[in-house]
C-alpha cells in the first residue's frame, strides 16, 4: 500500500502521510512507469476476451466513473466485462442507479468476490487475453488464471469493452 501526496485523500502533505517522522521516500518517474506498462503489455492491439474489474473491490466512485465512461455505448458482443465489488457497495450503486447502466452496456457485476479467487464461469473458459486496470491482477492473474492478462487504465478497459481490442501502444501521457 502506499499513498500519492496531494493525491490520496488522507494524504494532503508529506507530513500528514508520515505523521511528522522523516521516513524515505521514493521517487518515480514516467520512465519507471513506462517500464512497467511495457512490462504487464509485452504485447498490444491483440483480441480481448473480457475485461476485468476491481481487485479486490470497485469502490463506489469507481462504479460511477465506469458508468459514465459506459453510458449511451453497447460492449462488443464477443467480450465479457466483470466487475467485482463488495455487497455494500453493490446496494449503493443499485440505488443510485448506477447498477442499470452498468447492466445496460452489458457488464456483469458480482458481490463479494476478488480476482483472486475466481475463476470459471466468471473467467469465461475460452477467454485467451484478460485487460484489467488492477495492477494486482496484471501481476497475479497470469499465473492464477493461465490466461494472458494486460493492463489499462480504466478509459482504455471501455474502450477495449466496445472495439474488442486492447489499445495498440502505451497511453499518450506516459509517451508524451
Amino acid at each position: 500500500m502506499f499513498h500519492i501526496v496531494g493525491v490520496t485523500p488522507e494524504v494532503p502533505t508529506l507530513s500528514a502521510a508520515t505523521g511528522g517522522r522523516a521516513l524515505p521516500t521514493v521517487k518515480v518517474s514516467r520512465s519507471d512507469v513506462a517500464g512497467d506498462w511495457l512490462h504487464f503489455n509485452p504485447t498490444t492491439g491483440e483480441t480481448i476476451d473480457l475485461v476485468a474489474l476491481g481487485n479486490p473491490h470497485f469502490s463506489f466512485d469507481e462504479c460511477d466513473a465506469l458508468a459514465k465512461l459506459c453510458a449511451g455505448r453497447t460492449k462488443h458482443a464477443d467480450l465479457a466485462l466483470t466487475v467485482t465489488l463488495s455487497r455494500a457497495t453493490h446496494a449503493r450503486i443499485v440505488e443510485a442507479g448506477i447498477a442499470t447502466t452498468l447492466e445496460a452496456f452489458g457488464a456483469t457485476i458480482v458481490r463479494d468476490a476478488c480476482w483472486c479467487t475466481v475463476m470459471q464461469p466468471i473467467v469465461p473458459p475460452g477467454a485467451r487475453t484478460i485487460l484489467t486496470n488492477s495492477g494486482k491482477y496484471a501481476h497475479y492473474g497470469p499465473g492464477l488464471s493461465g490466461k494472458q492478462v494486460r493492463f489499462a487504465g480504466l478509459a482504455a478497459c471501455v474502450e477495449a469493452a466496445v472495439t474488442g481490442s486492447a489499445q495498440a501502444g502505451p497511453p499518450a501521457w506516459l509517451v508524451g
